[in-house]
């Protein structure tokens, strides 16, 4: 007597199984390792450009300047000073660009900031007797935290 063969849907079943659940667990590990990697880039520095002239309004002299560039958390020197960074610059028909940064990871730029300027290690350069208060672009550095605390 011929016996029944029974087919072997089981095992066949068992593998599939396996399978798939190998792939998927391969899938969500490949996922993670690249939404991990994956984040928005924030630049560590700023562009920065400005015309410096004389005390008779004409464009200073062509020629390499120590320019100190400072950040404060109000508008004049009574103020906190949180950062600071002295540059020797390139400045042609009175026009000077540089970039600024980086800056220490305790500046969130959650509060308004203040940007000083000294050339030469003169008086700072002011505007209506105040130092430059930051804009927009500025805040961009906060969208690299969470509550003021770094992602």
């Amino acid at each position: 007597m011929v016996g029944l063969v029974r087919p072997q849907t089981r095992n066949y079943d068992e593998i599939k199984f396996v399978s798939s659940v190998f792939v998927l667990t391969l899938s969500l590990l490949v996922s993670a390792t690249i939404v991990n990697n994956v984040h928005a880039f924030v630049p560590p520095q700023v562009n920065f450009q400005g015309f410096i002239t004389g005390s008779d309004s004409e464009a200073v002299t062509d020629g390499n300047y120590p320019i100190t560039f400072s950040l404060w958390d109000g508008n004049n020197e009574t103020s906190n000073k949180l950062w600071e960074d002295t540059q020797n610059i390139i400045v042609e028909r009175g026009i000077y660009s540089t970039a600024l940064g980086p800056f220490p990871y305790t500046l969130t730029f959650a509060e308004q900031y203040y940007l000083g300027i000294q050339v030469n290690g003169r008086d700072y350069l002011k505007i209506d007797n105040q130092f430059i208060p930051l804009t927009s672009t500025w805040t961009a550095f906060r969208a690299d935290t969470s509550g003021g605390r770094l992602v």
